[in-house]
């Protein structure tokens, strides 16, 4: 009787911590509408050129065991992308150790071809 009580008594506790060190991907949909919310609330004002530029750390993060490179925010080895950064629009370094940087908005990765350079 009383393992039954400690197991109902550590089991939201476990689940908090199963949710916070969750490294799925989110899917399209999810990244596409955070997206968008985004810009309806007018967070949606950085436009960038084609000149060369630094990978910003923003608090993006990639999907662990990702081959080092760059990719769209879509491709599912980006599952973060950071203050500032857009799913939709942006290019993302990502590295193995789950590291990541933000380019910012990308022309190709502004289209639906975007799936096609995962990584470009």
């Amino acid at each position: 009787m009383q393992l039954i009580k400690v197991a109902l008594l550590f089991a939201p506790l476990l689940a908090v911590a199963s949710a916070i060190v969750d490294d799925s991907p989110h899917d399209v949909e999810a990244k596409i509408k955070r997206d968008q919310d985004l810009k309806n609330r007018g967070f949606d004002t950085r436009s960038l050129g084609l000149e060369k530029r630094d990978c910003e750390k923003n608090g993006c993060k990639c999907a662990k065991n990702t081959p080092q490179g760059v990719y769209c925010g879509l491709c599912k080895a980006v599952i973060e992308s950071g203050t500032g950064g857009f799913y939709t629009r942006d290019s993302f370094e990502c590295g193995p150790s789950g590291a990541c940087c933000n380019y910012g908005s990308t022309s190709v990765c502004k289209t639906g071809n975007y799936a096609g350079s995962c990584p470009r």
